[in-house]
């Protein structure tokens, strides 16, 4: 199972079975094992997706404040699509 969040971003195996009425559930942290070069892949290309939209938000960010601190009013004319 993977899990991405609380700052984790890592594999874990899950087991589960009965025991009475209840359920016993063991989780093992995969993060000594070696990865494959598929997941080794999808973790480079998750880390360049994440910094490509931290620099867009703070490029649009930035165009914000622009826009804000103009000293003339700005607006968008579109003409009706053909």
């Amino acid at each position: 199972m993977n899990y991405q969040s609380d700052g984790y971003d890592n594999y874990f195996r899950v087991a589960g079975r009965r025991v009475g009425t209840g359920l016993l559930v063991s989780f093992t942290d995969t993060a000594d094992q070696p990865r494959t070069s598929v997941e080794v892949a999808l973790r480079k290309s998750q880390a360049c997706e994440r910094a490509a939209r931290a620099e867009a938000e703070s490029r649009r960010g930035e165009l914000q404040r622009i826009f804000e601190q103009a000293p003339a009013a700005v607006a968008v004319f579109r003409a009706p699509a053909s």
